[in-house]
């Protein structure tokens, strides 16, 4: 339509082909959604809202503790068909990183949060574990330590985190860090920037009465 027409044609500065967009007027915005994403048109540019920053359908394995061994997940998951999996072969008693994974460079346009879900076998306290973003291989100097909240034993939370520097920076390693008894295990699933995936829609139904 006329209205979508320019939204549509800045196809190039969004990145990929849209798969649906969703006007609904000035206020509040309009959306486009494609194979990885969210975004919102600001006016001048398309803004992330929602980016999926890793989808756990593989063992993490850019770098991994001694102490711990990566593998996936089929029975334990929450999206898709794994989660990456932890499992600790010894304790790790004081803090360190239990495993990174590899992404995609990304520098997102002004997301504000982090999401993902995580489980593990044992209550874990608050700031027990922790997320690492970062710029460099192996979470070596994170950008970010983010405390993850207590976790209930064998329960998927998801959390989430205000993030100061995933808008401005090529984030391109993520991590787990923490202490960890032998035989605990951490499962995580759909790490998300701009949180959209945190807690999924079943559907989305829109309705214009301008079409």
């Amino acid at each position: 339509s006329a209205v979508l027409g320019p939204y549509v044609n800045t196809a190039g500065t969004f990145g990929a082909t849209p798969i649906k967009i969703f006007d609904f007027g000035a206020t509040p915005a309009t959306y486009a959604l494609h194979s990885t994403g969210l975004k919102k048109w600001s006016g001048t540019a398309w803004d992330v809202k929602g980016y999926l920053l890793e989808d756990c359908e593989d063992a993490w394995n850019e770098s991994v503790h001694a102490s711990i061994t990566s593998s996936t997940d089929s029975t334990v998951k929450k999206v898709g068909s794994y989660s990456a999996k932890l499992t600790a072969t010894a304790a790790i008693t004081t803090a360190a990183i239990l495993a990174t994974e590899a992404i995609t460079a990304v520098n997102l346009n002004n997301p504000d949060s982090i999401c993902l879900w995580i489980r593990t076998n044992f209550a874990a306290s608050a700031s027990q574990l922790q997320l690492l973003i970062d710029d460099t291989a192996n979470c070596a100097s994170p950008l970010e330590t983010l405390n993850i909240p207590a976790l209930t034993a064998d329960t998927w939370t998801a959390v989430s985190f205000i993030s100061s520097y995933i808008g401005t920076q090529s984030i391109i390693s993520i991590g787990i860090k923490g202490t960890i008894a032998s035989g605990n295990i951490i499962y995580i699933d759909q790490v998300v920037a701009d949180c959209y995936i945190a807690n999924p829609l079943d559907a989305v139904e829109v309705t214009d009465g301008t079409d």
